[in-house]
């Protein structure tokens, strides 16, 4: 471009001179000659200026291009460092997430044994204190009768057992006996219930309890079938204590037997078809 300005202007100037030749005078042409060779050269410093800046656009472009090719380089390098980065995080989290919950399965395990120890614990305290208790014999006779009023009748049955181990001759030896008949007749075992019951009145003849012991035993002889037992031990309630309430639930009792054989006209027989309660 530079090129075709300056031969335009070299052709401007021989037409110009041309003209100058024909109408002008030898100064004027020669003054004319001076300009032109002065715009000559300053369009030649112009165009070794543009020659030097078009160069120097060319090297700042190869650094640019260069520096844009490094920095494509870097995110290229920084991307796939995020990316190893992500995948190494990915991991790390896996693991963290892995061993939190191996923790919590172990603090779920943990909290376990100490409840059960806290257990193990509480139950040693709680045998030392019933041992220590059980010492006492009246104690030990209101733990057991308790449970047999709860309606925990082998509970109770094992209390009145350990009185009569611990103090065999005490206060109560003789009712922990009799209660160990009530726990048998609670739990429907008649056969054990008779078996302590006749060991009882054979032991403790005199004992306040032996009317109850009488009658409970007789009610069980009738449902077992042992009516002519069941008759005797009921006449024996009230030969020995015709006053108490025992003697008149007997006397009941019998009478209701009698008018049975009476109704099914089997005079002489017991009936045993109905089964009393104790």
């Amino acid at each position: 471009m530079s090129s075709v300005v300056a031969r335009v202007i070299q052709l401007c100037g021989l037409l110009s001179l041309m003209w100058l030749a024909s109408c002008a005078s030898r100064e004027e042409v020669l003054g004319f000659q001076q300009d032109h060779l002065r715009i000559q050269e300053g369009l030649q410093e112009q165009q070794h200026a543009l020659a030097r800046t078009d160069s120097l656009l060319q090297l700042q472009l190869a650094y640019l291009s260069e520096r844009a090719h490094e920095s494509e380089l870097v995110l290229r390098s920084l991307k796939a460092d995020q990316l190893q980065t992500a995948e190494e995080l990915h991991t790390l989290i896996g693991t963290i997430t892995a061993s939190l919950e191996d923790a919590s399965v172990y603090n779920r395990r943990l909290a376990q044994k100490v409840d059960e120890l806290n257990l193990i614990l509480a139950r040693q305290g709680l045998r030392q204190e019933r041992d220590s208790l059980a010492e006492d014999p009246a104690w030990l006779y209101n733990q057991a009768t308790l449970d047999l009023y709860r309606g925990f009748p082998e509970l109770a049955r094992a209390g009145f057992r350990e009185y009569l181990a611990r103090f065999p001759e005490g206060e109560e030896a003789a009712n922990c006996r009799y209660w160990i008949a009530d726990t048998w007749i609670s739990e429907q075992q008649a056969d054990s219930a008779r078996t302590v019951l006749r060991d009882f009145i054979a032991q403790y003849p005199q004992h306040k309890r032996k009317p109850a012991a009488l009658l409970r035993l007789g009610l069980l002889e009738a449902a077992a079938g042992e009516a002519d037992a069941a008759h005797e031990t009921l006449n024996l309630v009230i030969q020995e204590a015709p006053e108490s309430a025992e003697a008149r639930l007997a006397r009941e009792r019998l009478l209701e037997w009698q008018e049975q054989t009476a109704a099914d006209g089997n005079q002489g027989e017991h009936p045993t078809t109905k089964e009393p309660t104790p």
